[in-house]
């Protein structure tokens, strides 16, 4: 995607999901806020992609599983 960006999605359970993995620098922990990798700074970093990107990035929050954040660990 760029510098510091990457994004997959793949099919799982036969097609009718997509996982989708979003990996970023978080520039929150790097500031050394206490509350970094949340949904709106992902929404932040990708927001100068393409619309299709964009597009995907918001429908992490639209599933039953909603987002995680993992990079953390």
């Amino acid at each position: 995607m760029g510098p510091g960006l990457h994004l997959v999605q793949y099919p799982v359970r036969a097609g009718k999901l997509y996982n989708q993995v979003a990996v970023f620098r978080s520039q929150e922990y790097l500031d050394g806020k206490q509350d970094w990798e949340t949904p709106e700074e992902l929404d932040h970093t990708y927001s100068d992609m393409c619309e299709a990107v964009r597009v995907a990035i918001r429908r992490c929050g639209a599933t039953t599983a909603g987002r995680c954040t993992t990079g953390s660990r």
